[in-house]
């Protein structure tokens, strides 16, 4: 891994960014079913059942996205920003889900929006850091997020046990996914956009050039390397 990334501003936001996102976006698979048991008497095969439908949501989710994102005209950032907001909320708002119906819509929610910031990491990576970075700065990537998530859930618990009940552990992970998803609007300031811009257009005006690695270049002919690019 080449941890000079690390010092680059916009992949430095999007690492804190994600740092406080995965605070917090476990804590409804870890918790959603023991609080649905605990202090609503729900069956243990209903209360199970919520995972099943934030899997599937998620699964929907994730199409929905990718279709979105093929778009030309669709900004994947904004999406990215707009979805993290919309699951933080829900997550802070699902202490009032005081009843089964009213946790499988939160649950649908949740699964849904949460896609979205799951399936557009790539494009946003390659979008702000270039091609040629998207390998690295994806395994950074995920180390940063590994970290957070061994931390979150366990966080989350110390809360329960000390206040017994689970709504300050949700309202804790709904506030972090929030706060992880409005420190992604820093991304839109003007150097970085206009960045990302030039990367963007990059890649729309000559793709077969970012096919080509440098060093293989360097021992192609100036025909051959012709020949790469007009395919």
């Amino acid at each position: 891994l080449d941890f000079s990334l690390l010092i680059d501003p916009a992949f430095g936001i999007i690492c804190l960014g994600n740092v406080l996102v995965f605070l917090g976006y476990f804590i409804p698979f870890v918790f959603l079913r023991d609080r649905a048991t605990e202090e609503l008497n729900i069956t243990r095969s209903n209360a199970a059942f919520l995972l099943s439908i934030i899997g599937i949501t998620n699964t929907i989710g994730r199409v929905v996205t990718g279709f979105l994102a093929d778009l030309r005209k669709v900004d994947s950032l904004l999406i990215n920003n707009v979805a993290l907001l919309v699951t933080g909320i829900a997550t802070c708002l699902s202490l009032f889900c005081n009843n089964y119906a009213t946790l499988c819509i939160y649950a649908s929610v949740f699964g849904l929006f949460a896609a979205a910031f799951i399936s557009l990491t790539s494009i946003i990576i390659c979008d702000l850091l270039g091609l040629d970075k998207l390998t690295n700065a994806f395994g950074l990537l995920s180390l940063v997020r590994g970290i957070s998530t061994i931390i979150g859930p366990p966080l989350a618990g110390a809360i329960y046990d000390s206040t017994k009940n689970y709504d300050s552990a949700f309202q804790m992970g709904g506030i972090l996914i929030i706060c992880g998803g409005l420190l992604h609007f820093i991304l839109y300031i003007p150097p970085i956009a206009k960045r990302r811009h030039r990367i963007e257009r990059e890649i729309i005006t000559s793709p077969s050039e970012a096919v080509i690695d440098e060093k293989i270049e360097e021992e192609l002919s100036d025909e051959e390397i012709e020949d790469v690019k007009s395919c």
